[in-house]
């Protein structure tokens, strides 16, 4: 078991290597081409585009990694009903993606990078519930596989596109022929291994049992990436941010860390229940806090080397920073109280956040513009990661109790 666990950690904290660090070559290329302000305009449309298409996700790929890590009879019709269920939203997401960046998103260069972004997470969108089969059943082997050729397929791609054309709208235009080669790939290692079934699927029966973490995903979405919505509904200068995402790209890299952990455990707590959580704790904590000072101490060092120095972006980075360790914390106990079953108790919590986010983001953002907007996103995250504690302690104490 141990040798099991290492070997799945190893690979896990790869693949959170290749897909983190693949985007921040790319950022890091991009902004050294082309500067804050198409750095900006690329990070919007990214977040943007995932913010509505993980109002499609429908928490479809947690609840086939969930049910695969059970060993779940009849696998086949749920991986069956979940691809299902993502074709039949598709359509829906798409025409809203299409109105917003007509009528909302006001630059024309913005506009088409939303849409080739939007484009490319089509396939990404289709070969999520793929991969989280084999997150599943443990086999991080071919999870790797599959992402180490996506991404070096990407970076390699957008090095030479930038070297020989540097032409920001052919650059992204790699995004979707990479997610194109994930589809593929995945599908192939998924045909070998298992299969779908389409027939007498019962699609509402498997709908009522994966609701909740649909729920989860759209709010932890807005949750976790809300700022960037209120960011383009205020029409904020787009060189601001790509300030403001050049301190949030480094503020995020510690997450590698625990999100690699809680990707790691998820599978074993939601078949064995929880164990070991306060070694967990302690060593995400510090793990955190060491990275914090590190950070803090080579804050001008690392921002120059990855993108382009100035002010702005540190003054946002030293703002973020004291709230790290509640936004990995967040992420940790969030999922330990998934896999416990406890999905009515995250989505309450995460309403909480977003109605607290929001307000206060739309307060700073109308009197002071973005300056002081990492107040506005780390306040929330404190408290979300004190409501989470203490609903997990209190289910820790109650086990028994099930709220689904």
């Amino acid at each position: 078991m141990n040798f099991f666990l290492y070997k799945n950690s190893t690979y896990s904290l790869l693949i959170n290597i290749i897909e983190k660090f693949s985007i921040y070559i790319v950022l890091i290329i991009l902004s050294k081409a082309f500067g804050a302000n198409i750095h900006g305009k690329l990070i919007l449309a990214i977040n943007l585009s995932n913010i509505f298409f993980i109002f499609a996700e429908l928490g479809v790929s947690n609840y086939v990694l969930r049910e695969t890590a059970k060993g779940k009879a009849l696998l086949n019709h749920i991986l069956s009903s979940a691809f299902l269920i993502r074709i039949y939203f598709l359509p829906l997401i798409l025409i809203v993606s299409f109105f917003y960046a007509i009528f909302i998103i006001d630059d024309q260069m913005s506009k088409i990078i939303f849409l080739i972004i939007s484009l490319s997470n089509i396939f990404n969108f289709l070969s999520h519930p793929l991969v989280s089969y084999f997150r599943g059943i443990e086999n991080f082997l071919v999870v790797f596989k599959i992402y180490f050729v996506d991404k070096f397929f990407l970076v390699s791609l957008i090095f030479l596109q930038a070297i020989f054309f540097n032409n920001i709208l052919s650059i992204v235009s790699v995004f979707v022929l990479s997610s194109i080669l994930r589809l593929f790939i995945s599908y192939i290692y998924f045909k070998n291994n298992a299969s779908f079934s389409f027939l007498n699927l019962g699609i509402k029966k498997y709908f009522k049992n994966f609701y909740l973490l649909a729920l989860i995903i759209c709010l932890e979405t807005l949750a976790f990436r809300g700022e960037f919505f209120y960011l383009s509904f205020f029409n904020i200068d787009t060189l601001q941010i790509g300030y403001y995402s050049y301190a949030y790209s480094i503020f995020l890299i510690p997450t590698l860390f625990s999100n690699s952990v809680v990707q790691i455990l998820f599978p074993h707590f939601s078949k064995n229940g929880v164990y070991n959580f306060y070694k967990i704790l302690l060593l995400i904590t510090v793990f955190t806090f060491i990275f914090s000072i590190l950070i803090y101490i080579f804050a001008d060092l690392i921002l120059s080397l990855l993108f382009n120095y100035n002010n702005f972006s540190i003054d946002y980075l030293i703002k973020l920073l004291p709230f790290m360790l509640f936004y990995n914390l967040n992420y940790f106990f969030q999922y330990l109280l998934i896999s416990s079953n406890k999905d009515k108790t995250v989505c309450l919590i995460l309403i909480l956040h977003i109605l607290i986010m929001s307000i206060t983001c739309v307060y700073i953002l109308v009197i002071y513009e973005i300056m002081y907007l990492p107040f506005a996103v780390g306040g929330s995250h404190i408290l979300t990661c004190i409501l989470l504690y203490i609903c997990y302690y209190r289910a820790s104490k109650h086990p028994n109790l099930n709220e689904r």
